[in-house]
Formats: C-alpha cells, sequence, structure tokens
C-alpha cells in the first residue's frame, strides 16, 4: 500500500488499521501489478461528523480503474470486511 503524499495515519484506531490491511490483500488479488494507494485518514476536508476526524475512516483511490472495476473492488471490499464495515463508492474514492 502507498500513502498519498500528506497522509496523516496518526490517530488511526487498530481497527482501522486492521481493515486496510485487509483492504491491500483485498487490492493484492484483484490487480496484482498494482498498489493501493491511501488518499486520506484524519487529513483533507470531510464533513463535519466525519469518521475520518475519529480515526475511523480512510479513502482509498481508484480513479485508475474503469467503472466496472471500481463496483468489482467495492463487491470484494465488503465481502472481505463484513457487515461490520460501511464500504462506500464515492464518485472519485472508495470510503
Amino acid at each position: 500500500m502507498n500513502l498519498k503524499s500528506g497522509v496523516q495515519i496518526a490517530g488511526a484506531t487498530p481497527e482501522l488499521v486492521l481493515g486496510l490491511a485487509i483492504a491491500d490483500g483485498v487490492y493484492r488479488g484483484l490487480y496484482p501489478d498494482r498498489e493501493l494507494v491511501l488518499t486520506s485518514i484524519a487529513d483533507g476536508t470531510h464533513s463535519e461528523r466525519s469518521l475520518h476526524y475519529q480515526g475511523r475512516a480512510a479513502d482509498l483511490r481508484d480513479r485508475d480503474l474503469p467503472p466496472r472495476e471500481r463496483l468489482t473492488l467495492r463487491d470484494a471490499l465488503r465481502s472481505a470486511l463484513g457487515d461490520e464495515w460501511d464500504v462506500v463508492l464515492e464518485k472519485d474514492h472508495i470510503h
């Protein structure tokens, strides 16, 4: 997994770190020639009550994937992470 320049991982909960490790494994399984890019945790601008500011949410880059592959990745992440996780396909990233 690569971190976009400026991403601040300090304050990420242990659960989020575990989830990101699982997400990285899913991504590597689907796209062995690419690396997952983490674009935000507590940095950046999010809604006032966002879980980002609690270290409980992350954004993952998916802009280099075709639309159908974005759906495939979202579904694979949902399956691997389970019902306790909310995996959302946003306009320009996966949250």
